[in-house]
């Protein structure tokens, strides 16, 4: 499509917004907003990529950020009026309405049930990967931020082994926390993993990967000291299968200080 208008664009946005309290109008008028930066050059039919599952107007990157600060705007102080708009956009089921609403629930104090389980769901039944990827990185990011004790009870329910379906969810919740330099409370991480890691399914290995890596990142000497635990103490034989899987992916330090261990526990 041709280069956008910011002027135009912004004057779009701000009559949008007017019907922030209004999520039936708002939605209304965000289909035709869709509509008019929609990208008319791909096919009709055309398989536009493998894991894309919802419908969507291909509406640029750009445009879609533009929306997020201005409902960010709107969303300041009005908790109820936000969720409200969320669940409208969430249940509208367009991959732009999605990424909206993971935005609207980012901007709300994360407290109370009706928060966690509202996010728990969304969560639980996205199959769109970058849908997944807001809603962890940009829906937690306040709860992680502001009450990291009260994300790492989140976490606890969803690695669960009755939740083994958000195990993967649960790790790529968990790395921004770990990237963090400012979070030094690695222990309750650990109690949080390790049954993923004791347990977890072959589907789930870049995952393992992933996880071990940013937890030996933040700690290598307590990290290294955890995995030799669950080597030398854990009764499921998955956790060694599981450690070996990966092994050629952590850093070398940690190659070295695992792979004896692990080649001993195989005997």
């Amino acid at each position: 499509m041709s280069a956008i208008n910011l002027t135009r664009l912004r004057i779009q946005s701000a009559k949008l917004m007017e019907n922030f309290y209004n999520p039936d109008s708002f939605l209304r008028e965000l289909h035709n907003f869709f509509d008019f930066y929609a990208d008319r050059t791909i096919r009709s039919g055309a398989v536009i990529s493998p894991i894309m599952v919802l419908p969507s107007y291909r509406v640029p990157a750009s445009v879609l950020r533009h929306l997020e600060f201005e409902l960010g705007m709107q969303a300041q102080n009005h908790p109820e009026e936000t969720l409200a708009l969320a669940d409208k956009l969430w249940a509208d089921g367009h991959f732009e309405s999605r990424l909206l609403a993971a935005s609207l629930l980012g901007q709300v104090k994360p407290s109370g049930e009706g928060y966690l389980d509202r996010l728990t769901e969304w969560v639980s039944e996205t199959r769109e990967p970058n849908i997944n990827k807001a809603l962890l990185a940009t829906s937690l990011a306040r709860m992680r931020r502001e009450t990291p004790d009260r994300f790492l009870k989140l976490m606890e329910r969803w690695a669960l082994p009755a939740r083994k379906k958000m195990w993967s969810s649960t790790i790529h919740a968990l790395i921004p926390l770990l990237k963090d330099k400012n979070f030094h409370n690695l222990p309750p991480v650990y109690d949080i993993v390790r049954p993923i890691i004791e347990s977890a399914p072959a589907t789930l290995q870049n995952d393992l990967s992933v996880l071990i890596c940013a937890l030996f990142e933040a700690s290598p000497i307590e990290t290294t000291y955890f995995l030799r635990q669950i080597i030398t103490l854990s009764s499921n034989p998955q956790s060694v299968l599981n450690l070996r899987r990966v092994l050629p992916s952590f850093p070398l330090p940690l190659q070295e200080n695992l792979r004896e261990i692990i080649r001993n526990s195989a005997k």
